[in-house]
């Protein structure tokens, strides 16, 4: 695929990801690995196709597993300190 193909794709999916559905911040890493995959060929990398295709799998994956779990949690930890403020205002 060209390097703007992927570059859409990506966008479209952050879009989608932001705007349009709620798959609980899933779709951001999927468009990020798109766009990572459409920066490399706009720097003049040429994969072929199999290998932009790896590499776009191997990012997203990656940075599902890395990057979401910590977001997981600090959207919880936020969530929890938030909850104490409004018991503690409700209270007073």
């Amino acid at each position: 695929m060209s390097w703007w193909g992927w570059c859409i794709v990506g966008t479209l999916l952050l879009a989608a990801e932001l705007f349009a559905v709620d798959a609980q911040f899933y779709l951001i890493f999927i468009g990020v690995g798109a766009i990572v995959v459409g920066l490399i060929g706009l720097v003049g990398i040429d994969l072929p196709d199999w290998a932009q295709w790896m590499t776009f799998a191997v990012l997203s994956v990656a940075a599902m597993l890395t990057v979401r779990p910590h977001h997981v949690r600090e959207a919880a930890r936020k969530a929890r300190r938030q909850g104490r403020q409004r018991r503690r205002a409700a209270s007073s």
